[in-house]
């Protein structure tokens, strides 16, 4: 940070009502600011210290434990106080409204404080971005993605690509100045390296693109004919009334979506109208709007009953089957509470042959309703057919920023043009140095200097 950079503060905790709040001050102004606010208290780094704390009049504000930190081992590597204050209103605002009016010292600005950490090299980019996810996760699959950025995962992976870069470009370097008959048996051993790590880097790319189905949500269309129970499912699995459900054929006309939680995983969704012909202007509109999003959409719940096998909604869904047959699907037959619904199956499956292929449940939302167990066997059913199957690429989950994912798409861009350029291993040796910089940048630290250390502690020139 520059030398005359502010002091900055800012309350870290909920504005409102609570046991305690904590704001907190970084800057070269803190030892000043403590002398004005806490004037009866000598701070020692690092301790706990319980202080009254005063306005720049010394009228009492509160009484509360008040922490230094000494530069460079603090959270922004800068000089820091922590007030651990009473969670009052107004105690809150005359505290901030003391450290505003204190010289050289400003209100932060959101994120000010991570990214005085980042500029004094307290943390990584990676740390950075991965403090940010872990504070928005809703699920533990979000979470476990955040804490791999935070805990060294993927910085650890970037480390270790780019020092076997550094290694083979120090090489490629030393042959440049040293030139020696077997250089081309050498350029050929560094081709295979770089092949495996183009390999490495391909696999690491594949298994992070389903990061914005980790953070977005994994995305479940329930389909079915009218009447089917499509919206009592909804409801029911939400545990909450989010759909309107009447015994008249055609009630849900547009597509509803809700966000929940299930099993540690994000799940999006969505309700739709009954699929039949209709001639109804605003119903044709939703069942047109379910075609358009049965594209985009990757997994589905098909839900049939024994009332509303019809030979028009047979039509109608062999239609929209078409389209996403090979897409993940699961098909429920509910209302087996009804009388004559125990061949329901069969009934569905003579009439509509493809459905016999994938995986199904046979249950009544009216009966999960009232009992858990069978709600639990309906849930672990969905997990295990449309969710369960990510659950091994999500722990292999590297990269979960789109700059992430384009940082690789470049190294693996240019690792591939070195091995093109093998004939020449001075652009070769080119390629790799903007490949490493690449690496570099997911992390934010450009650093060429660890170069020379592989050509010293790995040749012996001069000897």
């Amino acid at each position: 940070m520059k030398k005359n950079s502010p002091s900055i503060f800012a309350l870290s905790t909920p504005l409102g009502i609570s046991g305690i709040s904590v704001v907190r001050v970084s800057g070269k102004n803190c030892k000043s600011i403590l002398e004005s606010v806490c004037p009866s208290v000598k701070f020692k780094t690092r301790y706990a210290h319980l202080a009254e704390i005063r306005d720049e009049k010394n009228n009492f504000i509160d009484k509360g434990v008040v922490i230094f930190l000494k530069s460079p081992n603090s959270f922004t590597g800068e000089d820091m106080i922590e007030f651990q204050i009473h969670g009052g209103i107004f105690i809150i605002k005359k505290l901030l409204s003391c450290l505003s009016q204190k010289k050289n010292t400003r209100a932060a600005e959101p994120g000010e404080f991570i990214k005085r950490a980042f500029m004094n090299k307290k943390i990584s980019l990676i740390e950075v971005e991965g403090t940010h996810r872990l504070i928005k996760a809703e699920t533990k699959m979000q979470a476990l993605v955040a804490q791999g950025l935070i805990g060294g995962k993927t910085k650890l992976s970037c480390d270790n690509w780019k020092n076997k870069l550094l290694n083979v470009s120090a090489h490629l370097d030393a042959l440049i100045d040293f030139s020696e008959e077997d250089e081309q048996l050498q350029v050929a051993k560094f081709k295979e390296q770089l092949e495996e790590l183009i390999l490495e880097l391909e696999e690491a790319l594949k298994s992070s693109e389903v990061s914005e189905e980790i953070t977005s949500g994994i995305n479940i269309l329930i389909l079915g004919p009218p009447n089917a129970g499509k919206s009592s499912l909804f409801n029911l699995v939400n545990q909450e009334e989010k759909s309107i459900v009447t015994s008249i054929e055609g009630t849900t006309r547009d597509l509803i979506s809700s966000s929940l939680d299930i099993r540690g995983h994000k799940v999006n969704l969505i309700d739709s109208a009954g699929l039949r012909v209709s001639s109804e202007a605003i119903e044709k509109i939703g069942i047109k709007k379910i075609f358009s999003k049965s594209k985009s959409v990757e997994k589905f719940i098909i839900i049939l009953s024994p009332d509303s096998l019809k030979s028009q909604n047979v039509k109608v869904l062999i239609k929209l089957l078409e389209i996403i047959k090979h897409k993940k699907i699961v098909i429920v037959f509910n209302k087996n509470e009804l009388k004559g619904s125990s061949d329901q199956e069969k009934k569905w499956q003579k009439n509509l042959k493809i459905i016999s292929k994938y995986p199904s449940i046979t249950t009544s939302c009216v009966i999960m309703k009232k009992q858990h167990r069978m709600y639990s066997q309906f849930v672990e059913f969905v997990f295990k057919h449309l969710i369960e199957s990510n659950e091994k690429l999500y722990d292999n989950v590297l990269f979960s920023e789109v700059r992430h994912l384009k940082h690789i798409s470049n190294v693996l861009f240019y690792l591939k043009q070195a091995i093109l350029h093998k004939n020449s291993i001075e652009i070769m040796s080119e390629d790799l140095r903007l490949a490493i910089q690449e690496i570099e940048c997911i992390s934010g630290r450009i650093d060429y200097e660890k170069k020379l250390d592989f050509i010293f502690t790995n040749f012996c020139i001069g000897k």
